[in-house]
């Protein structure tokens, strides 16, 4: 697939409809464009086992010595780096079904894709093949392995033994990809799937969920688009479309506010019906001071408000909802940013959210949130006024979001505290933290909050949120569960010499916490209330865990 080799346009090849006057696919026709666009490198493909084939030396031959491996990996391979770009999962499977080849992904991903997407498909691994062959020869304890996944997996790639060329679909000014093939819900567009085509229209079922990046680029005719409100749309998917409009400096498709120009109100109040702000949306935009968002938003994406160097003030108009953040990186890099008011309902404030936006001095933090990531707040005012080392604490809005672990023995929180956040007290070398006591106003506690400070003995106070790994690699002999509390995370117990775990309430939500394994031999007591959710846990999955239950 190159921005050179033009897709055929026309109707769909059968003997009811006419020949289209532009060029169509023959074997022929592939063969010169295939040889053109091969890869550079030649060697043939090696199966790993073909490495290790057995020498038989007699007693006076010297077997040589293996050639280190680092001398055949490609130089662009070395340090992490990627030989090739591999772009798919290799436990997908390619069909091909009424003139459209199918990508049926492991994760659930059902794609539609013309012969050249699926010939890059069949290029990119075979590409990856020759890579893992150069990168594992010589680390033999790693073939079984290779050699296993290779086999299980759908690698049969061949393009052109699944249909011929004469059977594909071919594509004029409109097109139009299917609600479902062959019993499969079409529910995602592949990245880079239909760049540079000559259509004047494109139209979506509504069972297309996801669009990726570059999957309409370079497409200069398009200026109509008909797709499902409910779709996540790449930043770039329609680089280069110079047809794609904007009313009011805004591109809107259904439900997602995909793009913002330089043309849009400094004042800015986004329309009511948007639910979803895409990725990198209004990043860089430099006309935007205040902005306004709708009641019923549900997702902002990555970098959607980033480097905008005017912007002043966000607010948020509903609440009541979560909103999806994504990775977060949301408003990062806003020198003007002075105030964010973040509504009742969302759960979480993730990484980097407001990272470099050097001005920002006050946020708040609803009462719903169960999760604060301290790297949210680096680079801001309210990290640098924490340089003071006398300050051995950091809060914000009744969270402490940051404390000098390399200073504190025996943490004294302030009372009227209701969260600490995500890795607050953790530290990647030996903690020396000898006992907790969290205040009873202390209501969630954040993952990792605790990793690795090896404290002795915690009292957990009145909480009700432990999130997950915060008390992971404690030196805690036993813990107890306060009735409070209503949800324990995901490994938040797991401590070396951890040996009782007193659940107080009975219906506390236990996210599979895996107590530490033993090599001794003893077991983890769980005390707690028949009928409860410590019976129940200790039942499913005791036997496997090394745990018993006592009755409280």
């Amino acid at each position: 697939m190159f921005d050179s080799f033009k897709k055929p346009q026309g109707p769909r090849r059968s003997s009811d409809n006419p020949k289209p006057k532009t060029t169509t696919y023959s074997s022929d026709a592939v063969k010169p464009w295939q040889l053109e666009n091969e890869p550079k490198t030649k060697k043939p493909i090696k199966l790993l086992n073909e490495f290790y084939k057995p020498e038989v030396a007699g007693p006076d031959v010297k077997k040589p010595a293996p050639r280190p491996v680092f001398q055949r990996i490609p130089a662009n391979a070395r340090r992490g780096k990627r030989a090739t770009s591999v772009r798919i999962q290799y436990h997908d499977e390619l069909i091909f079904r009424n003139g459209w080849f199918v990508l049926l992904e492991e994760k659930g991903g059902v794609c539609v894709l013309t012969r050249e997407d699926a010939k890059e498909i069949e290029r990119d691994y075979e590409r990856y093949c020759e890579h893992m062959s150069l990168q594992y020869e010589g680390r033999e304890s790693n073939i079984p392995k290779m050699e296993k996944a290779w086999k299980e997996g759908n690698y049969d790639y061949k393009v052109d033994t699944l249909s011929d060329p004469s059977e594909d679909i071919v594509i004029r000014d409109v097109l139009r990809i299917p609600g479902s093939i062959d019993g499969h819900k079409i529910n995602k567009i592949y990245r880079k799937s239909f760049r540079s085509l000559e259509i004047k229209e494109l139209i979506l079922p509504d069972s297309v969920k996801t669009i990726e990046g570059e999957a309409f680029s370079d497409c200069y005719y398009l200026d109509k688009i008909t797709m499902g409100s409910d779709v996540s749309i790449a930043s770039d998917a329609f680089k280069d479309c110079p047809g794609v409009k904007y009313e009011n400096g805004l591109c809107i498709f259904g439900n997602t506010l995909f793009r913002a120009s330089d043309d849009i109100s400094e004042e800015l109040i986004i329309p009511y019906n948007v639910t979803k702000i895409a990725g990198q949306a209004f990043k860089g935009n430099k006309v935007l001071k205040n902005v306004v968002l709708p009641p019923n938003l549900e997702r902002l994406g990555e970098d959607s408000f980033s480097n905008c160097p005017n912007l002043q003030m966000v607010t948020f108009t509903g609440s009541g909802h979560d909103i999806d953040f994504g990775w977060g990186h949301i408003f990062r890099e806003n020198p003007n940013l002075l105030s964010v008011k973040l509504p009742e309902g969302i759960t979480r404030i993730g990484t980097w959210m407001f990272q470099k936006s050097s001005n920002l001095s006050l946020v708040n933090i609803p009462s719903t949130v169960r999760d604060v990531e301290i790297s949210a707040f680096e680079g801001t005012k309210l990290s640098r006024d924490f340089m003071d080392p006398r300050q051995m604490y950091l809060y914000l809005d009744k969270w402490l979001i940051g404390a000098r672990t390399d200073q504190i023995t025996v943490p004294e929180i302030e009372e009227g505290t209701v969260g600490i956040a995500r890795a607050v007290f953790a530290t990647s070398r030996e903690g020396k933290m000898e006992s907790v006591k969290l205040p009873d106003s202390v209501k969630i506690v954040c993952g990792y909050a605790f990793k690795n400070s090896r404290v002795k003995s915690v009292d957990l106070g009145k909480i009700e949120h432990l999130g997950a790994e915060a008390l992971y690699g404690s030196d805690l002999t036993e813990v107890h569960i306060p009735e409070t509390c209503k949800y324990v995370g995901r490994n938040s117990l797991s401590a070396r010499n951890l040996m009782d775990i007193y659940f107080h309430g009975r219906d506390t939500e236990i996210d599979e916490p895996k107590p530490w394994k033993r090599t001794d031999g003893r077991i983890v007591r769980i005390h707690g209330y028949k009928g409860s959710t410590a019976e129940r846990y200790v039942i499913q999955r005791g036997e496997k865990l090394g745990l018993e239950f006592v009755e409280l």
